[in-house]
């Protein structure tokens, strides 16, 4: 129960971010560092079939090409999972900086699968603002996963 709350909490932002009207969603940059951070520092609670579902639930509220958010966070998952044991060892701006190289990736990726989707190529501008918005949520976003995870550690 007490692994869930992570997917539980990251859910939560999820849905309170795709409430927003204008603009663009804010959902995959809000997602994809929880994504990044539990499968680093508690991957149990952040299994591959919870970031499928995750995944899956965003494509329905907010995807205009459903799964294109879906595999971009499998893959981020299948990316940092093996990076897993390297990360740990690492300092927060560390870690930071291979997060903005990861969101780049995963936004890149999702532009390109709407494009793809769209039968044309779309504008990438969105790559960049996704990108900066997320990375700079990331180190908001993981001192509160961080008080989380340590806060879930007392209570193992």
């Amino acid at each position: 129960m007490r692994n869930s709350l992570p997917l539980f909490v990251t859910a939560l932002l999820a849905i309170a971010v795709t409430t927003q009207d204008q603009g663009p969603s804010l959902a995959l940059p809000v997602v994809l560092p929880a994504v990044f951070f539990w499968t680093i520092f508690r991957p149990t609670a952040m299994p591959p079939l919870a970031v499928f579902l995750l995944g899956l639930l965003l494509d329905l509220l907010v995807s205009p090409n459903f799964g294109a958010i879906t595999l971009c966070l499998i893959i981020t998952y299948a990316v940092v999972f093996r990076m897993r044991s390297a990360l740990q060892k690492q300092n927060f701006y560390i870690i930071a900086v291979l997060y903005s190289l990861v969101a780049l990736g995963c936004f890149a990726l999702s532009w390109l699968a709407n494009s793809i989707g769209y039968f044309r190529l779309l504008t990438p501008r969105f790559i960049m603002y996704e990108t900066l918005v997320s990375t700079g949520l990331y180190p908001i976003l993981a001192l509160g996963f961080t008080a989380m995870h340590k806060a879930m550690e007392r209570f193992e």
